[in-house]
């Protein structure tokens, strides 16, 4: 999956790197980070999360065209669709940042 972030206010663009390093490791609503984190790993192969930033113009000196996404990304088997799209369903929509 890919987020743009292009429109993120500039004053947040500050928490991006701490936010991709702690999403994969952050319980959600109905799980707590070890009950959600081995759901996860029982139909995925984890969750990666990183930033992209490259630039996609002619001239790649100019840094006001850099782009930048949020890329998140897991693996698993067709067997485990459905699982592994729960679980990402859950992580997105519920995500948990109270918990220690």
């Amino acid at each position: 999956m890919k987020v743009d972030l292009k429109k993120l206010p500039q004053e947040l663009r500050l928490f991006v790197p701490m936010f991709s390093q702690f999403l994969s490791d952050i319980g959600t609503k109905n799980y707590r980070y070890d009950e959600f984190n081995n759901r996860l790993l029982s139909c995925t192969n984890g969750l990666r999360v990183d930033i992209d930033k490259y630039a996609d113009s002619a001239d790649h000196e100019d840094i006001l065209e850099r782009k930048e996404q949020l890329l998140l990304s897991t693996g698993f088997l067709d067997r485990n669709i459905d699982q592994a799209f729960e679980c990402l369903t859950e992580l997105l929509s519920t995500p948990n940042f109270d918990e220690p």
